[in-house]
């Protein structure tokens, strides 16, 4: 079940302006898969994932054969393998009659929108980018058989710019956490932090290669 939190709901008279920031949390991930046994030899697995892995997109920064361990890097669209839940934020100006609504899931890579704070609305521009390091472990189960475990270690990185009614810019704010296959992390908040976790789909993904 997803638990909804109001962060802000501010009125300000003297501004004409009202509105709330709310934030829904992630959904109760599902059991990542991080292991598949492939029906052939190790020779013949190791040899598929160096070819296939760059060709889909993933960089082989580490390769020893004698472990059966191939390192890989990986950057791309945070929404297609990240849960942070959700962000409404809706702004209300009483005197001009317009009321604007901005919904977007917390782990989009980019978005632009309102919020009301400090009694004035201001411009957001929120850019979340990711990058992660997947470990393949490849191990031998007799001749014909290949046991591949993964594990992935991501890095987000959100930067927040923020802009009044005058367009004036201010220092734009950066925070970077980490998480991995089977962990969570949270950027910071005001008064609630966003968290993450993985969808399990980037490990699927990078099974499948191997098929």
């Amino acid at each position: 079940m997803r638990g909804i939190l109001v962060l802000t709901l501010v009125a300000a008279g003297l501004a004409g302006c009202a509105g709330r920031l709310a934030y829904t949390g992630p959904d109760q991930p599902a059991q990542t898969q991080t292991e598949r046994t492939v029906d052939r030899g190790f020779d013949q697995v190791w040899a598929q994932a160096v070819s296939r892995f760059p060709a889909q997109g993933y960089a082989i920064v580490g390769a020893d054969k004698t472990q059966g361990v191939l390192t890989l890097a990986y950057a791309g669209a945070p929404d297609a393998y990240l849960d942070c839940g959700r962000v409404e934020s809706v702004v209300y100006t009483p005197r001009d009659r317009v009321r604007r609504v901005y919904r977007f899931p917390a782990s989009s890579g980019h978005q632009r929108y309102e919020q009301l704070m400090r009694g004035n609305i201001y411009d957001v521009q929120r850019d979340l980018s990711m990058q992660a390091t997947i470990d393949v472990k490849l191990q031998r189960q007799g001749r014909r058989q290949t046991q591949a475990v993964v594990g992935a270690r991501y890095q987000l990185t959100r930067t927040v710019q923020i802009s009044n009614a005058t367009q004036r810019p201010y220092e734009p704010i950066s925070d970077t956490i980490t998480l991995s296959s089977r962990s969570k992390a949270s950027f910071p908040g005001q008064e609630s932090a966003t968290q993450c976790v993985p969808t399990g789909r980037l490990e699927r993904a990078v099974l499948a290669v191997l098929e």
